[in-house]
């Protein structure tokens, strides 16, 4: 919820930031770097939570208007 409201402002003050891959990409890496760090360094769990913050992260900016 925290990463959607500051990408949500973000995208308010930033036009490139309201591009969907850019929503994604920082869903991936948001959710998958952490993974890094406390599975010392294991990729087997930094795709499974990198593609999850991805599609939740899509899914969060699929309702925001900007135009509002």
């Amino acid at each position: 919820m925290t990463g959607a409201v500051l990408l949500a402002w973000l995208g308010e003050r930033n036009v490139g930031a309201r591009l969907p891959a850019f929503w994604a990409l920082i869903g991936a890496l948001s959710a998958g770097i952490p993974m890094l760090a406390f599975s010392g360094g294991w990729m087997g769990w930094f795709l499974p939570f990198a593609f999850t913050g991805a599609v939740v992260a899509s899914i969060c900016r699929r309702r925001i208007d900007w135009e509002a």
